[in-house]
């Protein structure tokens, strides 16, 4: 990715109870890892938004994902 120009890449791992959502940004040699802010949310530059990706039981015990966006 980091060869053909790709500027940010998103990692989802909801394997688990809880969502791992992870921004990936261009760094100098490599991707570098987004700090989530206090709100939990993670600023991607390529949307100029902050995304907050969260996951809870749903009716039928599966879990459901709510995805916030914040200019």
């Amino acid at each position: 990715y980091y060869q053909a120009g790709v500027l940010e890449y998103w990692l989802v791992d909801a394997r688990r109870g809880k969502v791992d959502f992870t921004i990936l940004k261009r760094g100098a040699n490599g991707f570098i890892p987004t700090p989530a802010s206090d709100d939990s949310s993670i600023r991607s530059t390529v949307f100029g938004a902050g995304v907050r990706l969260r996951s809870k039981p749903g009716p039928t015990k599966r879990p459901v994902y709510n995805v916030t966006i914040k200019k």
